[in-house]
């Protein structure tokens, strides 16, 4: 079980920007059963966290870790279709990436308003001044996907991968109008700020912010990493509970009006993670 000493985020090894994994070893890692966390998850937290400045930072890596790795899994199966409409096994399998995308990008922003404001953005903030999620280099790959820009999404037997998007794109809305109404971001507020284009030395503030390390590493080192952060994700979750008790009130991210698809979805992070890990498994086998 988590416990404060231990919401410490460890590093991501990941490859070089916009180069292959290394050649894996021949053993095949096992995707760890589907975690069940009960009530606790449930009903929104059990117990309120002692530091919680501590505990989201900690979601904020881990959320992040998260989502650089299934940019990753999307991307090598957006290499493998190219251009053309993917099968029924690319399909299920950008499904549960983007869908455990989506979730992790709530766990990410779960954090308060206020504390994001005084702890998450000023250190991004100290970071560089106009720091911002567009110096990801990974996300790259999948972005015309994710921006629902691919071609091939109109083509009806696409229509699940569609879906998938169209919710990301909503949990973004939410998680904007959960953590800056206003619409502040650092990258729009830096207006006075020269060079606002991407640059390497950009992507590696980035890597080095969420505790990145760039060099050659193999699905299955990938796989683990991904494995050892579900893991995590769901003992913070049984514990704390999506959203935890801070100052005597929940903070929720998705509102009232969510359509019930997207809530439903976020009710089963830690399946939703689980499933993924089990895809990404599943295909790493095919490719041996």
């Amino acid at each position: 079980m988590a416990t404060g000493t231990d919401l410490i985020p460890g590093l991501l090894f990941l490859p070089p920007r916009d180069e292959d994994w290394s050649p894996d070893d021949g053993a095949v890692t096992e995707a760890p059963p589907v975690v069940e966390v009960g009530d606790a998850f449930r009903r929104l937290g059990a117990e309120a966290p002692e530091d919680p400045e501590r505990l989201f930072w900690f979601r904020w890596v881990m959320g992040h870790h998260v989502s650089l790795l299934t940019w990753r899994l999307m991307g090598d199966v957006l290499a493998d279709v190219h251009q053309d409409i993917p099968d029924s096994q690319h399909r299920q399998a950008l499904c549960q990436y983007i869908d455990a995308y989506s979730v992790a990008l709530v766990y990410t922003s779960t954090v308060p308003r206020a504390i994001y404001h005084s702890e998450i953005r000023r250190r991004m903030a100290l970071q560089h001044p106009a720091f911002s999620g567009t110096w990801a280099g990974d996300y790259r790959p999948v972005a015309r996907l994710m921006r629902g820009r691919a071609s091939w999404l109109e083509d009806p037997s696409c229509a699940d991968v569609a879906d998938s998007v169209a919710r990301n794109t909503a949990i973004h809305d939410y998680i904007a109008d959960h953590l800056v109404p206003d619409g502040g971001s650092l990258l729009r507020e830096a207006v006075d700020t020269a060079g606002s284009s991407v640059s390497m030395d950009k992507e590696d503030l980035f890597d080095n912010f969420f505790m990145t390390i760039r060099r050659p590493t193999t699905r299955i080192e990938a796989l683990r990493q991904l494995a050892e952060r579900v893991g995590l994700i769901a003992e913070d979750l049984e514990r704390y509970g999506l959203y935890p008790l801070v100052d005597g009130v929940h903070h929720p991210v998705l509102g009232a009006d969510t359509e019930r698809e997207t809530a439903d979805l976020v009710s089963r992070t830690p399946e939703i993670l689980a499933a993924a890990l089990r895809s990404a498994t599943a295909q790493m086998r095919g490719t041996q």
